[in-house]
């Protein structure tokens, strides 16, 4: 009876007949992109992320030196840009690649609050400062730093004998273990033309001003993990004597 119900409209033969559809090619062009877009997109991004990530690798130019920047006041990337334009003219072309690279090490943390309630977001500041700074003085990242008062004191309370000892005819009379900026006539001229207009935090005055307030520092090299490696001893040596060259206002390179 069920089968009498289906054939009551129609014979037999045409129970079982089946129509397709017939597509144009554009129709399924639109039908397959309707479906797979989406995978498309997603390829399209992965395969842009890893050209990207190819192309930096590629192109990346590995510092011939690490200076770190230990400062209470954070300084915006055009400003190291600037600063390392300018120690790479007293620097040498250690890699052989053809040019001088100084990478600036930013270790920034910000002053004491005025008030009360910032006061534990400024501790973990510190301890982020601190942390950051340790993994650099563990890798030996960075042999010469520029560095203001405050941020002396704190790693010098924290890493025993980690500043090299100066002559006291360059250092500071009242300490030998920095040389002023403000003393050296190396540091004099410097310019900072990435500064524009009034979307930076800084101006090139405030920036010179804010300068003439650090020093730089040599990190300790006897009784460290220096001395037992000879990449490390020539790299410290290396910074070394550009620090000498900023001293003694030597170029190797004309900015």
């Amino acid at each position: 009876m069920a089968r009498e119900r289906y054939l009551r409209d129609g014979e037999e033969s045409t129970l079982h007949d089946k129509k397709y559809l017939e597509l144009s090619k554009e129709e399924k062009r639109k039908n397959w992109w309707y479906y797979h877009k989406w995978w498309v997109v997603l390829a399209a991004v992965v395969l842009i992320m890893a050209g990207y990530y190819t192309y930096q690798y590629i192109t990346y130019v590995e510092p011939d030196y690490r200076v770190a920047l230990l400062t209470q006041v954070s300084v915006e990337d055009a400003a190291l840009t600037d600063l390392a334009d300018h120690l790479e003219q007293y620097g040498e072309d250690r890699n052989g690649d053809g040019e001088v690279k100084i990478e600036i090490m930013l270790y920034a943390n910000d002053g004491v609050p005025s008030d009360e309630q910032n006061f534990s977001n400024y501790l973990e500041s510190v301890e982020v400062f601190h942390a950051k700074y340790i993994s650099d003085y563990d890798d030996c990242s960075s042999m010469l730093w520029i560095i203001d008062e405050t941020s002396y004191e704190m790693i010098g309370a924290q890493v025993e004998d980690v500043y090299k000892t100066f002559d006291e005819s360059v250092a500071d009379s009242e300490n030998n273990r920095w040389i002023a900026v403000d003393s050296l006539e190396s540091m004099s001229d410097i310019k900072f033309p990435n500064i524009k207009g009034y979307d930076h935090d800084f101006t090139e005055a405030d920036l010179n001003k804010l300068l003439r307030r650090y020093n730089f520092c040599l990190r300790m090299k006897e009784g460290s993990q220096i001395e037992f490696k000879e990449e490390l001893v020539d790299y410290y040596l290396d910074s070394e004597k550009l620090l000498n060259n900023l001293i003694n206002n030597t170029k190797m390179v004309e900015g």
